[in-house]
C-alpha cells in the first residue's frame, strides 16, 4: 500500500520498507466485484486519494457493512423465532439499540465477521446437526477468521460446543474451515514471509519496523479494572447499550432451561461474551480506539439476541427503557460520527 501512505492512519504493517494492511484479507477480496460494478458505472478510481466525500467508500461500506448487518438481523430473527413467538420487536430493538447499528455504517470487518460466526452457530445448533451442516458451519467459521483474526476466539467456542454435542463430527468442522486456513497461509507467506507470520507482528503504530515482533505483544496484561470500564464507563455496555446486559441475563436463564437447544444457545452466548470480555480486559485499549463501545466484543453481541427476547418477555418495561437508551446513544453515534 506504498502509494497510499499519506491516506493511511496508524493501523498498518511495515515489512522490508513496504506498507501492508494489518487486517485479514477476505473482506477486501469479497469487495472486489462491488468495486468493479462501481467502476463500470463511472465511479472514481481508488488510485485517486480522496479521504473525504468519497462516494466509492460509501458504496463499499454499504455492501461490506450495512448489508451484512441486514443479513445478520434476519438471521437473529429466524433464530429467535425458533424459541419465541414474539421475536420481531426484541430483535429489531437489539439491532438498533446496541453496537451493531453504528458499525453497520463503518467500513470495519466486525459486521461481516459477526455474520459468518453467527451463521456457523445457527448451522450447528440444531437437535442433530448433520455432517453437511457441521461442514457448512466450518466454512462460515473459517470465513469469519479470514475477515477478522479475533473471530478465531469464537471459532474455538463453537468447536467446544461441537465436542460437547457431537464430538465425532468435529472433523467435519475442521474440513469446512480448511480452505480459509490455506488462504491465510498463502497470504501470510506472500506478504509477510511465512504461513504462520501474523500481520500484527509487523504492525507499525509509529516509526519503522525492522523485524517481526511477538504477535501477542498487543495484549498488555490482565487489567481487571477494565471489566468495570467496559460495563460502567460512559461507553460501557450498561450505560450506553443496556440491552446487551439484559441479553446476558436472559442467556443465563436459557443456560438453566429445560430444553437442550435453549441450554446450548444460552451457554454459547455466555461463553462468547466471557471470551471476548477477556480479550478486552487484556487489550491495550478496551474500546479498540475511538469506537462507541468495546468493539472487539462485536462477534459476541449477536449471540445475546435470544437472551434479549427472554428478558423482553420477563421485564417488558425495563427492556423498553434499555432499548430507548440504546437508540439514543447508538442512533446519535450513527447519525453523527461513531468514531469519537
Amino acid at each position: 500500500l506504498d502509494a497510499y501512505e499519506s491516506a493511511l492512519g496508524i493501523d498498518k504493517s511495515v515489512r522490508d520498507g513496504h506498507l501492508y494492511s494489518d487486517k485479514a484479507p477476505l473482506q477486501p477480496m469479497l469487495g472486489v466485484p462491488f468495486y468493479a460494478i462501481y467502476k463500470a458505472v463511472g465511479g472514481e478510481s481508488t488510485r485517486i486519494l480522496r479521504v473525504r466525500e468519497n462516494l466509492g467508500l460509501w458504496w463499499m461500506t454499504l455492501w461490506m457493512s450495512a448489508v451484512p448487518l441486514g443479513l445478520l438481523a434476519a438471521c437473529m430473527y429466524r433464530f429467535v423465532r425458533r424459541f419465541r413467538a414474539r421475536a420481531l420487536m426484541p430483535t429489531l430493538a437489539f439491532v438498533v439499540g446496541t453496537m451493531l447499528l453504528p458499525f453497520g455504517a463503518l467500513l470495519f470487518g466486525h459486521e461481516l465477521a459477526a455474520l459468518f460466526l453467527f451463521v456457523a452457530f445457527c448451522l450447528m445448533a440444531r437437535d442433530e446437526p448433520t455432517a453437511a451442516a457441521v461442514t457448512a458451519a466450518g466454512v462460515a467459521a473459517g470465513a469469519a477468521v479470514a475477515v477478522e483474526y479475533t473471530a478465531a476466539i469464537g471459532v474455538l467456542v463453537l468447536a467446544g460446543l461441537i465436542l460437547w454435542r457431537a464430538p465425532r463430527k468435529i472433523v467435519w468442522f475442521g474440513v469446512g474451515g480448511l480452505p480459509f486456513v490455506a488462504l491465510l497461509a498463502f497470504y501470510h507467506s506472500v506478504a509477510f514471509g511465512a504461513p504462520l507470520t501474523h500481520p500484527y507482528q509487523w504492525s507499525a503504530f509509529s516509526g519503522v519496523v525492522t523485524e517481526a515482533s511477538d504477535p501477542l505483544g498487543m495484549f498488555s496484561g490482565v487489567h481487571p479494572e477494565r471489566v468495570l470500564q467496559v460495563v460502567f464507563a460512559g461507553r460501557g455496555l450498561l450505560v450506553a447499550t443496556p440491552l446487551a446486559i439484559l441479553g446476558l441475563y436472559g442467556s443465563v436463564r436459557l443456560a438453566r432451561g429445560e430444553s437442550e437447544q435453549e441450554r446450548v444457545a444460552g451457554w454459547a452466548a455466555i461463553l462468547m461474551f466471557l471470551a471476548y470480555l477477556a480479550v478486552v480486559v487484556m487489550w491495550g485499549n478496551p474500546w479498540g480506539g475511538e469506537s462507541p463501545g468495546p468493539r472487539y466484543m462485536m462477534p459476541a453481541i449477536p449471540f445475546l439476541a435470544l437472551g434479549v427476547a427472554v428478558a423482553w418477555g420477563r421485564f417488558s418495561m425495563l427492556s423498553r427503557v434499555a432499548f430507548s437508551v440504546g437508540v439514543i446513544t447508538m442512533g446519535l453515534a450513527t447519525l453523527t460520527d461513531p468514531l469519537i
